[in-house]
């Protein structure tokens, strides 16, 4: 706003620029951030200018927008630069088709957008000069807060006897979310090199935060109580209360950290309950071997939580001697192996052909810009450039993200559109406009990753007021909500035909290679974790669990998607459902199984049961989607004999002589009950797989 009222065009222009790179910038390391905003700001200034000396020539232009709009949809497939760098660029080239210009006034434009980035770079190095940390602190704040989501959902469904569908569908979002943040944190942790290498007290320090997080989200991930009611389980319910109690508390210090910040401990209550659920077992003669130990089970995965919580509140309190451990040193630089590139050139040339998601959605999007660009120039719109502004911001990969964006904006425009009507109706002139459009501006930055509808609401309340306070001619400042209002829904109905008519990305194209990805690397975790108790190889398990966590929350991501696909388009929901919730059931137990290894010391037991793990791992090549149709599958479960060690050991447990042999064999008895869940999961799976895979006639 200064610079525009100093400076005019141009300063509206450096303002653009910086505007194009601050939409799109997020939560990185500083020094992804900052190589992003410089390499899109060269981008930026190189495109603008082509465009602004190309403008006046309508069918030159609309060529060279041809190969420069479809180039520019490709770079996301070079990985991540490409990803946030190409809609920076495509809103930078939009903004700069609003009039003629001489071939001087093109280039003051370009080294005005420029200015622009380079301006956003300078504040971006200030910010992190100010708190070089605060990225990874407001990414432990968004785990925590996502995770204390999916505990109260969590905690809803245990509390009921049975759930709905649509309930569970509600908590795999939530899950999703939980599963996302901890991924985008271990992502920003691992770009810091020093975090990695562990030169830092800080970066130790947000490394052990890091695995804190994600040992206490698997534990409350893996929790499962028996079907059996009980007296016990009001009391573990009351042990959730006091999680979500625990999180809010430091959810709340995080705003504001003070010295000697503790949570409540709930590992006596919880040993407390085990005690007194041995001594219930005695005095009834409980039998129910499986309801007991599956209860005991349940009980150690709180426990385990509840240590993980207390170690990550004494880390983030430097109440913890963080040490240099080579051995984690060693791990986090075999995770960054992992990391990609900035950008690979080769995987945009990969990608063109018509078998690639990216090369379908360059076509569809290069097809909806270049149809408003020619609506725009044959009907001589007013402002006709927010038609193409708004197929670059409705036009996504995903259907379904597409449509929620086409409404949101819609509804959006509409009611911002009203309210900044009557905002310069009745304050035209006013200093008073000044303030509400620095507000509209601030809180439409606020919520659009937050709540898209609300960040159009306040955007076009400010647009509004831009146009109405500095714009030019008065029958522009007249129109100009009509103009608005038009121009969106024009572009959204727009973007809706595109969508659904070139090369429509529906959910049923995708599905069979995201559920084929999300089999593979959960057989991954499980040979993993294989590979972990006979061998020791701790950070072949994480890069394993972390590959597979990720393939599960694109499944979620899908399955969500293809509820709102149309109805003749569609892969069978049920099917599609029973998959997901068995992929993560699979899961679960092989977390459950890290977890008697991992905190109980269970490797002599878990080496006994090296044949178990051969058994599951010849299962899942059964359940693969692309496997031959004609195949001979095998339904086998564990081998019968797996039944009478179970009682043997249950025997062993009741006999035992001391309270350390009760222990052990109860971890005997409660890991092979997970290689039956394990196994059995696994034959279920075959099924819906099976009905989905015959859906679509073997093509």
């Amino acid at each position: 706003l200064t610079l525009t009222g100093v400076f005019g065009e141009q300063g509206f222009n450096i303002g653009l620029g910086a505007l194009s790179l601050g939409l799109l910038d997020g939560q990185s390391v500083f020094e992804r951030r900052f190589y992003w905003v410089l390499w899109t700001t060269f981008v930026i200034s190189a495109c603008v200018l082509i465009i602004t000396l190309l403008f006046p020539q309508g069918i030159l232009l609309g060529i060279v927008l041809l190969f420069l709009v479809f180039g520019i949809s490709m770079l996301p497939a070079g990985g991540g630069l490409g990803s946030s760098m190409s809609v920076s660029v495509m809103l930078a080239i939009t903004f700069a088709q609003d009039e003629i210009r001489t071939p001087f006034e093109c280039l003051l434009t370009a080294a005005s957008y420029g200015l622009g980035g380079l301006w956003y770079a300078l504040v971006v190095f200030l910010l992190w000069y100010t708190k070089p940390y605060r990225h990874v602190e407001i990414l432990i704040e968004n785990a925590i807060d996502n995770i204390q989501n999916y505990l109260n959902k969590r905690f809803e469904a245990e509390k009921k006897s049975s759930k709905t569908a649509q309930e569970s569908i509600i908590q795999i979002e939530y899950k999703k979310q939980a599963i996302d943040s901890i991924q985008e944190l271990r992502e920003a942790i691992l770009l810091r090199r020093s975090f990695v290498q562990g030169k830092t007290t800080a970066g130790r320090k947000y490394v052990l935060a890091l695995r804190s997080i994600a040992d206490f989200f698997d534990a409350i991930h893996s929790f499962r109580l028996p079907d059996e009611k009980s007296k016990f389980r009001t009391e573990l319910y009351q042990v959730f209360d006091e999680f979500d109690s625990s999180l809010e508390l430091l959810k709340m210090w995080l705003q504001n950290p003070t010295p000697n910040f503790e949570v409540n401990s709930q590992e006596a209550h919880i040993n407390q309950l085990m005690k007194n659920l041995d001594e219930w077992v005695l005095e009834h003669k409980y039998e129910n071997a499986e309801n007991i130990l599956n209860l005991k089970n349940a009980m150690r995965n709180l426990l385990n939580a509840d240590k993980a919580l207390q170690r990550l509140v004494n880390i983030l309190n430097n109440k913890v001697h963080v040490i240099n451990s080579e051995s984690r040193v060693k791990t986090l630089e075999a995770l960054v192996k992992e990391k990609k590139s900035y950008f690979n050139i080769r995987k945009v040339w990969d990608n063109f052909n018509l078998e690639s998601n990216r090369f379908r959605f360059a076509v569809r999007f290069t097809t909806a810009y270049l149809s408003a660009f020619l609506l725009s120039h044959l009907l001589n719109l007013e402002q006709g450039y927010w038609l193409m502004l708004t197929i670059v911001v409705l036009v996504k990969p995903d259907y379904s993200v597409t449509m929620s964006r086409i409404f949101q904006r819609i509804l959006g425009t509409l009611a911002g559109g009203t309210i900044g009507f009557l905002m310069l109706h009745f304050l035209a002139g006013s200093w008073v406009l000044i303030i509400l459009m620095i507000f509209s501006a601030s809180m439409s930055f606020y919520f659009f990753k937050k709540k898209y509808v609300n960040g159009v609401f306040f955007l076009t309340i400010y647009i509004l007021l831009l146009y109405g306070y500095y714009g030019g001619a008065d029958d522009l400042k007249n129109n100009i909500t009509i103009l608005r209002i038009v121009n969106t829904l024009v572009g959204a109905m727009l973007a809706l035909v595109v969508s659904m008519l070139v090369f429509p990305e529906w959910q049923r194209r995708v599905a069979p290679q995201l559920i084929e990805v999300a089999v593979q690397r959960t057989e991954a975790h499980l040979i993993a974790l294989r590979a972990w108790v006979l061998e020791g190889k701790d950070a072949e398990y994480r890069m394993a669990r972390k590959q597979a966590h990720i393939s599960i929350s694109n499944l979620m991501e899908s399955f969500r998607s293809n509820l709102k696909d149309p109805v003749q388009v569609r892969v069978d929901s049920n099917s599609y459902y029973s998959v997901l919730i068995f992929i993560q059931y699979i899961e679960n137990c092989i977390i459950n199984l890290a977890n008697q290894h991992k905190v109980l010391s269970m490797k002599k037991p878990m080496i006994e049961f090296s044949k178990e793990f051969d058994h599951l791992k010849n299962q899942f090549s059964d359940v693969h989607f692309n496997i031959d149709k004609n195949k001979a599958v095998n339904y086998t479960t564990l081998n019968p004999e797996i039944i009478e060690l179970k009682k043997s050991i249950y025997e062993k447990v009741l006999n035992a002589s001391s309270k350390a042999e009760k222990e052990n064999e109860s971890s005997r008895y409660i890991l092979l009950h997970e290689f039956g869940n394990l196994s059995q999961k696994i034959k279920e799976l075959i099924r819906p797989i099976d009905k989905i895979r015959e859906s679509y006639d073997g093509k």
